[in-house]
């Protein structure tokens, strides 16, 4: 099985901290960049690099936080005894979670190069599933 197809199936917080740790390891940070472009060009507006690295890090919080309540509705829901209950619950509370999760991991894989990707986009799942 393709790497992405097995993170299709495993979404979790590993996912978000993996593309958190690629951006790091690929050394992209705000300061970082800007340093790089005034060293080499020292009259450079860098605002362009700093608002989207900006993007990104904000997309990146808002999918963590995302993650973090979908995973404690889910751990709530597990402890739910009653089978109609818990399909309650996953109806009124998990799948709107699921939903919040989407908003910026939508807004973040368009924003995000598809080699660092750690997941699979919609073009992926339609047309190599």
């Amino acid at each position: 099985m393709k790497g992405w197809k097995r993170r299709l199936f495993a979404l979790s917080a590993v996912d978000v901290d993996t593309l958190s740790d690629e951006l790091s390891r690929e050394g992209i940070s705000c300061s970082r960049a800007d340093v790089e472009v005034k060293d080499a060009c020292p009259e450079a507006d860098v605002s362009t690099q700093t608002a989207l690295l900006t993007r990104v890090s904000d997309e990146l919080r808002a999918t963590r936080e995302a993650l973090q309540t979908l995973e404690a509705y889910i751990m709530k829901a597990a402890g739910i005894a009653s089978e109609k209950k818990r399909a309650t619950y996953f109806r009124d509370a998990v799948l709107p979670a699921m939903e919040r999760l989407r908003t910026p991991v939508d807004k973040f894989e368009m924003l995000v190069d598809k080699e660092m990707w750690p997941m699979p986009s919609y073009g992926d799942m339609i047309f190599e599933v």
